[in-house]
Parts: structure tokens; sequence; C-alpha cells
């Protein structure tokens, strides 16, 4: 029952584990996915990382208990008659993968190059934010790094109907409670008439608007 029940979990917490892992390979950037409010699977990336990191606990655990109980086969293929071959074998093939990845060789570099390929093609679908985490910024702090008219910005979006628009909120507040994406709220703000983005370097730095 004990040995049934650990290779069982830990099966289970291998596809879990597996599932997840391919979740945060396609996922988008970080700043990518906060600002589109990216979900897969109906999960944030949080918590895919979240649940990346506990699966991974979970797997880790139940495979130490899955060696301990067949710790005496484990035994037997490193100190059995072909042992040190398959050992060896066994630690070349580690070591190739990570030496592999380190120096970009083939075919490991194809599957770097194909997570990029598609954090790229990710960003270029849901659109980037005009800075790092601007969903976090308040609409005063964004108006202000964009040199936009907050005034003209607030006035805009209550036109459009959109609720709790204040100058102390975060985008990412405002946009929850009007069910949108930051990104969503983005293009509503750059709609409204009059309303232009600074030219591009021409934005007040993260320095400027701590000070």
């Amino acid at each position: 029952m004990l040995r049934r029940f650990v290779s069982l979990t830990l099966t289970f917490s291998f596809l879990l584990l597996a599932l997840s892992s391919v979740m945060l390979y396609v996922v988008p950037e970080g700043r990518v996915a906060y600002w589109s409010n990216w979900t897969a699977l109906y999960f944030s990336k949080e918590q895919w990382c979240a649940m990346h990191i506990t699966g991974g606990l979970l797997f880790l655990v139940f495979s130490l208990w899955h060696i301990c109980l067949n710790i005496r086969p484990l035994k037997m293929y490193i100190l059995g008659r072909r042992g040190p071959a398959a050992v060896l074998c066994a630690v070349f093939v580690c070591v190739l993968c990570y030496v592999a990845t380190l120096e970009g060789w083939q075919p490991v570099r194809f599957v770097l190059d194909l997570n990029q390929s598609i954090k790229t093609s990710q960003e270029q679908k849901h659109g980037a934010p005009p800075y790092g985490h601007a969903e976090k910024s308040t609409l005063t702090a964004f108006c202000s790094f964009l040199r936009l008219d907050e005034s003209m910005v607030a006035e805009g979006l209550r036109s459009q109907g959109l609720k709790g628009v204040a100058s102390g909120r975060t985008l990412e507040e405002m946009a929850v409670e009007n069910g949108l994406s930051p990104a969503g709220l983005y293009r509503r703000i750059m709609d409204i008439p009059g309303v232009e983005p600074a030219p591009a370097g021409q934005g007040r730095g993260r320095r400027a608007l701590m000070q």
C-alpha cells in the first residue's frame, strides 16, 4: 500500500510539474503578462509560478521517499557488475545537458531560441507597457511619466463610463474595477481626444517620479 501510494503520488506530481513547466515555457515576459492580465487554463503567471514551486517541492519530497523505498535496487544499479558504466553514462548525460545550455550547443540552443521566439510573439500579441510595471503606478505617476494632462485623462475616462477613476489609485486597481486589463485601460486613455503619449525618451524617469 505504501509503495503504491508513493509511486502514484510521484507520478501525478510529475505530470502536474510537467504541465506547469510547459505553461512557464510559453508565458510572456512578466511585464507583458501583468500588463495584459495573461492567463492560461484560467491561471495567471503568478499562479503558475506558485504551483510550479509547490509542485516541484512535492515531487522532490516523494522522489526522496521513493528512493528510500527502493534503495536496494538502486544500490544494485550502482554497485552491480555494470554499475560503474551506468553511473558514468548517467552523469555524462546530465553534465552534457548543462554544458550544452551554457555553451549554446544545438539542439539545446533551438529550445532556448524557440522560448524567446514565443515570448516575442506574445509581446506582439498582447502589447507591452510603456515602462516596467506601469500597472502599479498611480494615475498621477502614470500621467507624469508620459507627460499627459491628468485632469484630461481622468475626465476622459469618466466620460467613457469608467468607475473609480482617481489620482491616487493604480492603473491595475482601476482596470480590475472596470473589468479591464491594464493594457485595455491604457488603450482607453490613448483613445481620449487630445491625449498623446510623450515622444520616445522624453518621459520622466522612475527616479524623478520617486522624488
